[in-house]
């Protein structure tokens, strides 16, 4: 995936995505995850919100939900797009897969996301 936002080119490669078409992926994209066994040198936000950022420019939406992954820990993300073509992102706590309590809100956010756009 890639777009130009605010005059610099972003390119992603998500681990996971949700999106219509059949092998290649079309409009919209509107949950992308990024997944990291440990935390190395590298944060899985930060890709993520590029992709993210990308997804949003090739659906000219305004609003995109995500989440990132390290181990076991899941986090939620939604970025959305200002008026003056700012962004902001927000990001849950974070939710163990070790946690059955923890467990089922993961699976209730990912519920509410599959709804909200169905």
């Amino acid at each position: 995936m890639s777009a130009t936002v605010n005059e610099t080119l972003l390119v992603g490669y998500p681990d996971y995505m949700v999106a219509t078409g059949f092998e290649k992926p079309k409009n919209p994209y509107f949950f992308i995850q990024e997944y990291k066994k440990t935390l190395g040198d590298k944060h899985p936000k930060n890709p993520l919100l590029a992709s993210m950022l990308v997804a949003m420019s090739l659906n000219q939406q305004s609003e995109m939900h995500g989440a990132y992954v390290i181990g076991r820990d899941w986090y939620f993300v939604l970025l959305q797009k200002n008026n003056d073509n700012t962004y902001t992102y927000f990001s849950s706590p974070d939710f163990s897969i070790a946690k059955i309590h923890e467990l089922r809100k993961i699976y209730t956010n990912l519920q509410y996301i599959k709804s909200f756009f169905a």
